[in-house]
This record gives structure tokens, C-alpha cells and sequence, in this order.
């Protein structure tokens, strides 16, 4: 229950397809401001440490418990961000996001396999400090551990004909994002 509280919290409290929000300018006159929430979405995901979704790892052994794609195809981006606890959120660059996937099974399971995927694949990512925007056309994945932010980036044509672990991952963040579309076009 609390990291499901925290979640929601992390994640902006309401659930936003396209934010658009009525502010006031300085001088105090109302105007429309489009606020695009992805820039800060995609910030407080690598923020979010093991304890913060009630998780005890030991130090001494380097485990994932979050997966970060940014995914580039031309001028758009695509984050997709999942936890072990079967979290998932979406945020696109044009401001749309999904969230709230924890309570749909077909979003869950893909999360919590995606983390474990990558736990099979730490030893072939680097450790890094940032967290930059791939380039174009490229996909750049980030595994939040209890030891730090690893990160593998590699071209979307090569992740999708390698057809092997790389490519399994990636597959799982489509299935979420699928999943969600689905949701939303049921409403």
C-alpha cells in the first residue's frame, strides 16, 4: 500500500493524458499556460530509491529495481519507467502520460519482467551519474540499483534485429505501452 501512495504522489496527482493547466501570469491576469509535465515525470522516476517503494536490497550485492527506456524515434521521445513492485508509467515528450499501470495485470507483469530481465543483463551496462536523452533513433536504457544508475544505449534497428536479451526488454516496455492505449481507448 505505501509504495502505491508514493507512486501516486511521484507521479503527479492526477491521471493526465494532456496537461493542460489555467495559471495566472505575474501581473495576475488568467491565461493559458501549457505546462508539459515530462521533464519532471521523467526526473523524479530516477529519483525514486528502493526504500521509497519498501524495498530492503543489501548492499553488497548489486540488484534492479527499476528500468528507465528513452526511446527517440525521430523528433519525439518515449520514457518508459517500470519497478519490481509492478509499477509502470509512460511519458511521452508531447506531454501525454500513462500512469497507474500497478492495478492492471497486463501492465504489472510486463513491469516486474522487465526488472528481471535486467538483472540478467547489469554486467553489460556502464555506470553513470546522468541521465541524457538518447540520440535519435537510438534507445537508451537505465537500471536503477541499490548501487547506483547503470545505462546501455544502442540503436532501435540493432535492439530490434538482434533478437535477444536487449531485445526482450524492449519488447516489454511496447507490451506496456500497448496496454495502456488499450485502456484509454476503452474510456
Amino acid at each position: 500500500m505505501r509504495h502505491f501512495l508514493l507512486f501516486i504522489l511521484l507521479t503527479c496527482f492526477p491521471i493526465l493524458t494532456q496537461a493542460q493547466i489555467e495559471q495566472k501570469s505575474p501581473e495576475g491576469k488568467g491565461k493559458n499556460i501549457s505546462e508539459n509535465p515530462y521533464e519532471d515525470l521523467r526526473n523524479k522516476a530516477f529519483s525514486v530509491k528502493p526504500s521509497d517503494l519498501s524495498l530492503n536490497m543489501p548492499i553488497n550485492q548489486t540488484t534492479v529495481y527499476g528500468v528507465i527506456i528513452d526511446w527517440s524515434p525521430g523528433k519525439n521521445l518515449a520514457t518508459i519507467v517500470t519497478f519490481t513492485t509492478g509499477d509502470a508509467s509512460v511519458y511521452l515528450r508531447s506531454g501525454q502520460t500513462y500512469i497507474g499501470g500497478f492495478a492492471h495485470e497486463t501492465i504489472s507483469e510486463p513491469s516486474k519482467k522487465m526488472v528481471k530481465i535486467a538483472q540478467s543483463l547489469i554486467g553489460q551496462t556502464q555506470i553513470t551519474i546522468g541521465h541524457d536523452y538518447p540520440k535519435p533513433n537510438c534507445v537508451k536504457i537505465y537500471f536503477l540499483t541499490n548501487n547506483g544508475t547503470y545505462v546501455h544505449q544502442d540503436t532501435y534497428q540493432k535492439i530490434k534485429e538482434q533478437n535477444d536479451k536487449w531485445t526482450e526488454l524492449f519488447s516489454m516496455g511496447n507490451v506496456i505501452l500497448a496496454e495502456y492505449r488499450k485502456l484509454t481507448e476503452k474510456k
